[in-house]
């Protein structure tokens, strides 16, 4: 399907700006709030790996041990994983543009790709 209509591009680009203004915002306001928890997560990590150097002898010490150690793990990587996936999502939206067909290119598309490469939406 080629999509020909300039107010379709010029309501798309009108979207990407608000989704990267949402973003911009958003990031300035959690920002800090990812990292802290990314560090206390590490930090917790490394408890439990220390805690683990000595013998443990309950049955439940271990299931929470393995249990807790594994949700410390999960969350961690959680985090990794949903940020970068942020970044990646930005790139899929600027190979679709860039991949359009020329029949449908019009100053609108020209200038949501001029933007989308100067532009970077990411989580920090």
């Amino acid at each position: 399907m080629v999509i020909m209509d300039i107010n379709l591009f010029r309501n798309v680009r009108k979207d990407y700006i608000r989704l990267t203004d949402m973003c911009d915002t958003i990031n300035n306001r959690i920002s800090l709030i990812i990292i802290v928890c990314f560090i206390l997560n590490i930090y917790f990590i490394l408890v439990q790996l220390f805690s683990s150097l000595r013998e443990i002898e309950s049955a439940t010490e271990k299931i929470y041990f393995y249990i807790s150690f594994g949700l410390l793990l999960t969350r961690t990587t959680c985090i990794c994983i949903f940020g970068g996936g942020v970044c990646e999502e930005w790139r899929n939206i600027g190979t679709a543009l860039m991949s359009i067909q020329s029949s449908a290119y019009n100053i609108e598309v020209k200038n949501r790709v001029c933007g989308t490469s100067k532009q970077s939406v990411v989580l920090n």
